[in-house]
């Protein structure tokens, strides 16, 4: 086979050939980011298109995922501390902190909405282990950070499902995933456990709009 005919030529297009240039892209970002801001990096990435292939890289993922955890745990404990008031909540903060699996965070997450008590909640609870990833680079908190604004609307709209009709709330599912404020998701997240409907709710969406 001439080598111009090989699936394998020099186009660079295989899936490997994508693998390897997001994880090298990745890495000359996130070394970027121990000199300049992260906001300049993105940017740049964003107009030269390389942004949605770093996003691709697995170290990338690994950040994002943190950045998911990172939020999760965060919207679990207000969850608690809105529902319950004990010194337990203090015991149960530090598990909670050694969780880094988001899916379970996201199962903690709809007991701690639905469970009676505080006691009933640490029943269902397992102690997890946790994983640490440390970096100094801006770009690499720049990944997490949209890792937590990912995970921020999720929980968001998890609350929100669980209290109110599913069709309803996927009404206002292209709104909230719009909404890159992780504080204004924070206090969103807050008014959906409180409010007495998704009317009420919706008000206060339309509020800062």
């Amino acid at each position: 086979m001439a080598e111009s005919d090989s699936p394998h030529s020099q186009d660079g297009n295989t899936p490997s050939d994508r693998s390897a240039r997001a994880d090298l892209l990745a890495s000359m970002s996130l070394m970027s980011g121990l000199v300049y801001p992260s906001e300049t990096i993105a940017d740049t990435m964003e107009q030269e298109g390389g942004m949605d292939l770093i996003r691709e890289s697995s170290l990338a993922q690994r950040l994002i995922q943190r950045g998911r955890g990172q939020g999760a745990r965060e919207f679990l404990l207000e969850v608690l501390a809105l529902r319950f008031q004990s010194e337990e909540m203090h015991q149960l903060a530090a598990r909670i902190g050694a969780i880094d699996d988001v899916q379970r965070l996201k199962q903690l997450h709809r007991a701690a909405i639905q469970v009676p008590s505080l006691e009933a909640f640490a029943d269902t609870m397992a102690q997890e282990g946790g994983t640490d990833l440390i970096s100094e680079s801006s770009f690499a908190q720049y990944l997490i950070q949209q890792g937590i604004e990912q995970g921020s609307r999720e929980f968001l709209l998890d609350v929100l499902a669980l209290r109110f009709q599913p069709e309803e709330v996927q009404q206002l599912a292209t709104r909230i995933r719009a909404i890159d404020d992780v504080q204004r998701l924070k206090q969103l997240h807050r008014a959906a456990i409180q409010v007495p409907s998704l009317e009420a709710f919706t008000n206060l969406l339309d509020a800062d709009e």
